[in-house]
């Protein structure tokens, strides 16, 4: 699955569980506290929220973020491609950070 199809999937998923909640885009986004115009375009399937967005939609659907995102149809490429659409949008500082977490999370998985 490439990253289209998988944003595609990712929308459809988002919106079928939106629906089944009998919620209508609006109500979402308030509970929410996202634009309307931005679950219109992840449920047409042209992108991704971002992670902290990601993580209070999930805790809102009472789901795991897993489960939205189908990380079973991950592969090395879609990650790779995920990863660069979120570090893209992060300040120098928050790059920083993010380098100093995966050194730290790379060497636990090393001990291991």
């Amino acid at each position: 699955m490439n990253i289209v199809e998988h944003q595609i999937a990712f929308g459809q998923k988002l919106k079928n569980i939106r629906n089944s909640l009998n919620l209508t885009q609006q109500e979402f986004c308030d509970k929410v506290n996202i634009e309307v115009s931005n679950l219109s375009k992840w449920e047409n399937g042209k992108g991704y929220p971002s992670v902290p967005t990601l993580l209070k939609i999930a805790e809102q659907l009472k789901i795991e973020p897993n489960e939205l995102l189908n990380v079973k149809y991950y592969d090395k490429t879609l990650i790779k491609d995920l990863l660069i659409n979120e570090i893209e949008k992060l300040s120098e500082q928050e790059l920083l950070l993010a380098l100093k977490v995966l050194k730290l999370m790379n060497e636990e998985l090393k001990k291991n």
